[in-house]
């Protein structure tokens, strides 16, 4: 009787403990996440798109692909296409740095995320992108770039729910 009980405390405690403000309560308090109702992050599509925070903005950046796609809880690896922002030209030769975070749970990811150019088209390669649980998550990039001046630094948010 004794043993039941604690597995079941165990149980409610390892569900419940970190869920998502975006889904629906289960039993033992077990929270299941739907990203239909997550009006926070953008639909995963091929090619979606955001600017960098600047006014005006001097980055955009493509999520062309994910593998596997859409992206998983798990290990994902994407292709990132920068752009500059005023005229669309690709930009190689950027210092980039990936932080995917959880701002509902306060809590980011144990792997970093290797940024990798792939040669030319403003390309790169970004893995292992490790989103570790379901909910929403803001992938955050920090891009130094030295094409569209030396030392311009800019930030944006890739908003995503992973089911």
């Amino acid at each position: 009787m004794v043993r039941v009980s604690i597995l079941t405390l165990f149980t409610a405690l390892a569900l419940g403990g970190c869920g998502s403000s975006s889904g629906v309560t289960g039993d033992a308090g077990a929270v299941f996440v739907s990203c239909d109702t997550e009006t926070r992050a953008t639909p995963y599509q091929p090619g979606m798109q955001v600017t960098s925070a600047a006014t005006p903005p001097v980055f955009m950046i493509k999520l062309l692909e994910s593998n596997p796609g859409p992206p998983v809880k798990g290990t994902n690896t994407w292709d990132i296409e920068v752009d500059e922002a005023a005229t669309g030209t690709p930009l190689d030769g950027l210092d980039i740095n990936v932080t995917p975070w959880m701002p509902d749970h306060g809590h980011g990811t144990s792997m970093p995320v290797v940024v990798t150019p792939t040669g030319s088209g403003g390309r790169y390669t970004l893995a292992p992108v490790f989103l570790r649980m379901s909910g929403f998550w803001q992938v955050k990039l920090t891009i130094v770039g030295t094409m569209v001046g030396a030392g311009v630094t800019d930030n944006a948010t890739l908003p995503i729910c992973i089911p």
